[in-house]
């Protein structure tokens, strides 16, 4: 990529950053955290540092879509089936937008699956295994993390150890299970 592009996506990262936060309380630092956790995960997966710049880049903006997520859906505690679907679309509103950017494909395609399920229970396209990309199946657990180690709306933040047990229980059906041992091991001293 380029160090004209590179700008760019810090630009964009930088406004994703800041517009998340006016629109959700909650992400304030979510994607900041994100970054520097993907950061020590794609270390742990000996991801060349090319990737890992870019993949920092993607953890801070994996959400931009929910900027155009309505406010009353977006603050509900409780989704009926449309809210869901709307709030669902974020995914492809963020990877759409990111798109017409024209930055490294391999952003938007993360962006677009980070929601994907290993055992294609996912959304917005039900992938399964390896048809999601390398980026997004390392996006699902850090991002998994973060929710559950932070406060929210409706939950107290869990402990590291808590954490971690409730996602033992996902390797295989939400998350890659060999790159939910590699996060496992990046977070082992990190926190």
């Amino acid at each position: 990529m380029s160090s004209d592009n590179l700008l760019r996506l810090d630009a964009v990262a930088e406004f994703a950053n800041n517009a998340l936060t006016l629109v959700d309380t909650w992400e304030e630092g979510h994607g900041m955290r994100m970054a520097a956790r993907i950061e020590v995960l794609a270390q742990e997966m000996n991801i060349p540092t090319s990737d890992i710049v870019l993949l920092k880049y993607v953890a801070i903006l994996h959400d931009i879509g929910k900027i155009g997520i309505p406010d009353n859906v977006l603050h509900r505690r409780k989704f009926s089936v449309s809210n869901m679907d709307t709030m669902k679309g974020h995914s492809n509103n963020g990877a759409d937008l990111i798109k017409d950017m024209r930055f490294d494909p391999r952003i938007e395609e993360a962006i677009r699956q980070h929601h994907e399920n290993w055992d294609g229970t996912g959304y917005p396209e039900k992938l399964i295994g390896l048809q999601i990309s390398l980026w997004a199946r390392m996006l699902s657990p850090v991002d998994c993390y973060d929710a559950i180690t932070n406060t929210r709306s409706d939950r107290k933040a869990r402990t590291i150890t808590e954490a971690l047990k409730i996602m033992d229980m996902e390797s295989g059906t939400k998350f890659d299970p060999e790159i939910y041992a590699a996060f496992k091991r990046a977070m082992v001293g990190y926190e």
